[in-house]
């Protein structure tokens, strides 16, 4: 990792040759080659143009005060747990796009704000389906619940599994396969069964991957269905109270 003022920077040995035209990123962000912005809210996810390439960047939020201490003293940012994760994932046999690099800026002596790039991945998201017949939607599906059981049997769990952060495409000889993005609050090494299962909560997967993954697993679907409902309704809760706080803060 090299310290350029207040920027550190730690690039993929791969492209160590354009550190310049990286390093450049955080300094020149308004002016980059934007081809495509994916996302734009809390943080920016754009498609740019780098020399001959085609990379994600995905650009923070500047935290608050108290987590850019976290960030400078106790807890590596999102940013280098990205960069950091992906690589981690590769060498377990999980996808994710190529990690490039990351940035991260800093303002008195503390964090201000991470950049995290990749290599551009033609995969679609696990909502865009339409292209597919029923019978190779059905093989998706069956793969997807394959590819989570591999997963959490490598003791990998996603935190924020949707269909937004689960990439999929087809091999040469038409084999599905997946990749996972927005991987920042990955945990490893977990043992008990619950959290895995509770990242399955989300509603928007499949219809029936909690019954095939159970099968693939060997767990009891009932007590899958529980933690599952018992994980929605906490969502639910949280989901409530951060309404509520949120008008009151309007009302104030």
């Amino acid at each position: 990792i090299s310290k350029m003022g207040k920027l550190k920077v730690d690039i993929d040995p791969k492209y160590s040759r354009y550190a310049s035209e990286i390093s450049a990123i955080p300094s020149k962000y308004d002016s980059l080659r934007v081809s495509k912005t994916f996302c734009n809210n809390r943080n920016c996810v754009s498609l740019i143009k780098v020399e001959n390439f085609d990379w994600v960047l995905k650009r923070y939020m500047r935290p608050i005060f108290i987590n850019s201490l976290i960030y400078t003293f106790i807890r590596p940012n999102k940013a280098i747990r990205a960069y950091r994760y992906a690589k981690r994932l590769l060498e377990m046999g999980i996808d994710t796009p190529y990690p490039v690099a990351y940035m991260a800026t800093y303002r008195f002596g503390l964090f201000d704000i991470g950049y995290f790039i990749s290599e551009y991945s033609s995969y679609r998201q696990l909502y865009e389906t339409d292209s597919l017949s029923e019978t190779d939607r059905k093989k998706l599906y069956r793969a997807f619940a394959e590819f989570t059981a591999d997963l959490h049997r490598k003791r990998i769990c996603h935190p924020d599994y949707n269909p937004g952060n689960i990439l999929w495409g087809r091999t040469g000889d038409g084999e599905f396969k997946f990749m996972l993005v927005d991987i920042n609050r990955l945990s490893f090494g977990k043992r008990s069964v619950r959290p895995y299962i509770k990242s399955l909560a989300e509603e928007h997967l499949p219809a029936n991957l909690l019954e095939d993954y159970c099968a693939i697993m060997g767990y009891d679907l009932k007590m899958a269905e529980s933690v599952i409902m018992q994980k929605r309704r906490h969502n639910a809760r949280k989901m409530r109270l951060k309404e509520l706080l949120g008008l009151k803060r309007k009302q104030e």
